[in-house]
């Protein structure tokens, strides 16, 4: 039984775990990685809300990089797209840790160190049942929230976790998640992807 099939039979019991796995990667790999996207070369793209939210409210901006978007996945098959080999290990690593054969898409963002954390806006990535997993590129402050589902409609938070470099997590992609802005270092990267559950 794969890893995450593991954990998606956990989730029948206990709704809106998480999978934590540090040193993801090969300390090589996510070295070139993070070296990568922390150079001056990086297409970093602006965006006025990093969680595609309402884009008048301030403070909640970021930026994002796609390595996949949604309708270039057509099959989800990784050996159908060109990337720079990195990113192909990278994501032919993920998919195989997931345990998902269809790749839905995979997203860089980047927040900004702000005086005080602030939080971002709560969302789900996509609204039919898939997979979420969060790749930490770099050390940071501003932690991820996962919430709790409310019939109310109330979101109360379940865990936090801190981006650690070189930690995955992976849930169920219909939990409402977001993070906050780091205020102890100048950046906060991150790898969003998600998956169809097979």
């Amino acid at each position: 039984m794969s890893l995450i099939k593991t954990w998606l039979h956990r989730q029948q019991d206990q709704e809106g775990d998480v999978m934590i796995i540090d040193n993801f990667l090969e300390t090589h790999l996510h070295h070139a990685i993070l070296d990568d996207m922390t150079n001056d070369e990086f297409p970093w793209y602006y965006w006025d809300n990093i969680s595609l939210g309402d884009t008048n409210t301030l403070g909640k901006y970021g930026f994002n990089y796609w390595l996949l978007k949604e309708h270039e996945t057509i099959d989800g098959r990784l050996e159908n797209f060109t990337l720079p080999e990195i990113y192909y290990t990278f994501l032919n690593e993920l998919q195989t840790t997931v345990g998902s054969t269809k790749l839905i898409r995979s997203r860089v963002d980047m927040t900004l160190y702000r005086n005080n954390p602030f939080p971002l806006e709560p969302h789900i990535d996509l609204t039919y049942p898939h997979i979420t997993t969060i790749y930490y590129v770099n050390h940071s402050d501003g932690t991820t929230i996962l919430y709790n589902d409310s019939q109310s409609g109330a979101l109360t938070i379940k865990e936090e976790i801190e981006p650690v470099a070189n930690r995955l997590i992976i849930f169920d992609g219909l939990t409402w998640h977001t993070g906050h802005t780091p205020m102890k270092n100048n950046r906060r990267i991150l790898i969003n992807t998600n998956f169809h559950p097979n």
